[in-house]
């Protein structure tokens, strides 16, 4: 292994590949909803949703919905209680 130094440092140019955009939910009330053919999309989303969440300090819940005969999760975002 040889160490180098004289590598320029990575841009962060465009900012990261949000799948979900939990971050559109600014206020509570609004909601996104997702498409969820299967189990495992609800699983994915909700999985995603709670992280997200979690490192950002608010409530999110989800419910499976269907709009246009099409199954879907909604992602609602919820008061945060006060501690």
């Amino acid at each position: 292994m040889t160490l180098e130094t004289d590598l320029p440092l990575p841009t962060r140019e465009g900012g990261t590949n949000n799948k979900y955009d939990f971050y559109k939910l600014t206020e509570p009330g609004y909601s996104m909803s997702y498409p969820a053919p299967d189990d495992l999309a609800v699983q994915r989303v909700r999985i995603a949703a709670s992280r997200y969440a979690t490192r950002n300090s608010i409530n999110l819940t989800s419910s499976i919905v269907y709009e246009n005969d099409e199954r879907r999760i909604r992602v609602w975002r919820t008061e945060t209680p006060e501690l």
